[in-house]
């Protein structure tokens, strides 16, 4: 009845595979990410017509903000029981 709420533990991490090839959500987020950011600048830029320091700066924080925002969604959907038991080790990339 409530299935739509056990859908994250149900989630494979692995979207899809084609051979050697296995492209994981983590990523697919990314690049929906960085599309998004890419789309939303051009389109500032176009309805400005001309480049501000501004944009660059929005750029750089989203950035930032995609790294750290996407680590803390895979430690919290996907590795819970290293938050919990060591939470520094949030900040290890690998």
């Amino acid at each position: 009845m409530y299935q739509w709420q056990h859908i994250l533990e149900q989630l494979h991490p692995i979207a899809f595979t084609v051979g050697f090839f296995a492209l994981h959500w983590y990523a697919v987020l990314w690049l929906v990410g960085f599309g998004a950011a890419l789309f939303f600048g051009l389109w500032l830029v176009r309805r400005e017509r001309t480049v501000h320091e501004s944009t660059a700066d929005l750029f750089f924080v989203l950035f930032v903000g995609a790294l750290i925002c996407g680590r803390l969604v895979y430690v919290f959907f996907y590795r819970q029981v290293i938050f919990l038991v060591d939470p520094l080790r949030i900040f290890i990339p690998f």
